[in-house]
């Protein structure tokens, strides 16, 4: 499923290449640390105002072993979407939505139990782009994201 969505949203990178973007973000969520590959169009709405919608699909898994009790927290697909204010073609700062899904499972000896949730957060962000190449850093209600990103 995650190869499908991910084609989903590389493809059309290539077909309409302008305001497409993909690239890897890293979650930091009240300690533990998730990453996961991002892809995000952009649209330009007023004079310094973009707006981008974007998907993170997980990749990294933050896992947690002691003797008998072994758990596993993963990033399911999740959305984001960004508010940027441009101060010039660099750098811009913004309003962050992003609405995470996760799944923790867990092992007591041979007795696994597995929960997914999902739940939206909001916060601000800051970035800056160089060349075809944008960084940015996000700080959420409990969760930092820095990105970093490949313009087309």
């Amino acid at each position: 499923m995650k190869k499908i969505i991910l084609s989903m949203l590389l493809v059309p990178g290539f077909v309409f290449a302008n305001g497409w973007s993909v690239g890897y973000t890293n979650l930091d969520i009240d300690g533990d640390t998730l990453g996961g590959l991002t892809g995000s169009y952009t649209w330009n709405v007023a004079d310094n105002w973009d707006i981008e919608l974007g998907a993170i699909i997980g990749t990294k898994d933050e896992t947690f072993n002691d003797g008998n009790v072994s758990l596993k927290l993963e990033l399911d697909t999740s959305a984001f979407l960004k508010a940027h204010y441009n101060f010039s073609e660099q750098f811009h700062a913004g309003l962050t939505y992003a609405d995470f899904a996760g799944t923790v499972s867990g092992c007591v000896g041979s007795t696994c139990l597995a929960e997914s949730a999902s739940g939206g957060e909001l916060g601000m962000g800051i970035g800056a782009t160089f060349g075809k190449i944008t960084v940015s850093f996000d700080s959420l209600e409990d969760t930092d994201l820095l990105s970093i990103q490949y313009n087309f």
